[in-house]
């Protein structure tokens, strides 16, 4: 299990990970990273449309967020967008090398953080409510109905995204039996 994987099952230290980067002006990778590992499980239907916000969210050069790629990388995905030829692993390639570049920088800073360390001393968090992002949590089995009451308990604030959000869990759950399907949540 690689340390983002590591990182992703523990929804608090995800949480933590998140806020350290938000800190650090650096949480554009961990969330393009979030959000293309969710678009893979995406109907056919819903890729379309998702791969179209995710390429304006995160590679447009007026992008709030937008990812440091080079010139042909992004004009190929722009193509493969705009030619409405998006499949599961749309971006693929790219989550990989943000994957391995927040392995080599962001996480190893992290583990070595403050707050990293005050996490693991109390297993508690104090992250700030601010806008949510979406995460990976990879299911289990004998604790599936359980991962999905807890997340509903947590996120008392979003009446309506948990509603959505259950709705999205419960047809994860019934189109997918593997453990490492993961399923999407609000935080």
């Amino acid at each position: 299990m690689t340390q983002l994987e590591t990182i992703i099952k523990d929804r608090n230290l995800a949480l933590v990970f998140r806020q350290f980067l938000y800190n650090r002006f650096n949480n554009e990778n961990f969330s393009f990273w979030l959000e293309a590992e969710n678009y893979k499980y995406l109907d056919k239907s819903e890729m379309e449309v998702r791969s179209k916000e995710i390429f304006a969210k995160y590679f447009l050069a007026d992008s709030k967020y937008e990812l440091n790629l080079n010139f042909q990388d992004r004009k190929d995905l722009e193509e493969k967008i705009n030619k409405n030829s998006a499949t599961s692993d749309t971006f693929a390639r790219i989550q990989n090398d943000i994957k391995k570049h927040m392995e080599t920088d962001a996480i190893p800073l992290f583990l070595k953080s403050d707050d990293y360390k005050k996490y693991k001393e109390s297993q508690t968090i104090s992250v700030p409510d601010r806008d949510r992002s979406v995460t990976v949590v990879y299911n289990n089995n004998n604790n599936n109905n359980n991962n999905n009451n807890n997340n509903n308990n947590n996120n008392n604030n979003n009446n309506n995204n948990n509603n959505n959000n259950n709705n999205n869990n419960n047809n994860n759950n019934n189109n997918k039996n593997n453990n490492n399907i993961p399923t999407q949540i609000d935080f």
